[in-house]
């Protein structure tokens, strides 16, 4: 049996007649294609955004052309409750990443939260996000201050912005303190495997929801633009 690429569709955009230009996520990132004739018939459905599929192609002196095409999961029409929470976590690996690099981290870990987005989806896009953050170098201390350098406690007053976490005291920012069970909810996340665990334990929502709401923060302002798709989802 022949060996076939296997990848995440990110987007699409309309070409020709009948025509599509596919952007797939890979574990060598992102590769780019065409579709061709598969606006109509039995293929239009196997290359919806979100899909992850097996697939051949025919290389050409421009785009690649998609030959053989299995579809191995349908994510946004087997979870159509979720669908936001996919354009979201699509939108952020869009921004990221790059075609010809090896990508396989990555590939895991969105593959792992489209798998497993459930009732708790919050925490799956807060678990992708610390993952996107310390893949891309950003370092998110979340042990001591920013600005003196010493070592939280259970006592600290600690508040959370774009840019990094203080003490209250050392920051001039008008901020709200931040939970002390949030800090070590995103200290749990930094530190997960995704290899060896699945979350098994009860956490409050509102400390999930206030997660996201910071690592939402942090990403945009490394990207230095907005995550559109944020809109719909609740936080």
């Amino acid at each position: 049996m022949q060996n076939l690429y296997e990848g995440i569709i990110l987007k699409y955009v309309d070409y020709k007649d009948n025509d599509k230009i596919l952007t797939i996520f890979t574990k060598n990132g992102l590769q780019s294609l065409i579709a061709k004739g598969v606006k109509t018939g039995k293929r239009a459905n196997l290359l919806d955004t979100g899909n992850l599929i097996s697939y051949d192609i025919v290389k050409t002196k421009g785009l690649p052309i998609l030959t053989t095409v299995i579809l191995k999961n349908s994510f946004a029409e087997d979870k159509p409750q979720y669908s936001f929470y996919i354009l979201f976590l699509l939108e952020v690996i869009l921004k990221i990443q790059r075609e010809g690099e090896d990508e396989s981290l990555m590939y895991y870990i969105l593959l792992y939260c489209l798998q497993n987005l459930s009732g708790n989806s919050n925490l799956y896009l807060s678990l992708f996000l610390v993952k996107v953050l310390y893949y891309e170098g950003v370092f998110i201390d979340l042990y001591s201050c920013l600005v003196c350098g010493k070592e939280f406690n259970e006592n600290s007053n600690i508040i959370v912005s774009s840019e990094g976490v203080t003490h209250l005291s050392c920051s001039n920012l008008k901020e709200k303190n931040i939970n002390n069970d949030t800090i070590k909810l995103l200290r749990y996340l930094l530190n997960f495997d995704i290899r060896k665990n699945k979350f098994n334990f009860s956490i409050d929502d509102l400390i999930i929801k206030e997660s996201l709401f910071y690592l939402i923060s942090f990403t945009e302002n490394f990207f230095s633009s907005s995550i559109k798709s944020k809109e719909y989802i609740t936080v």
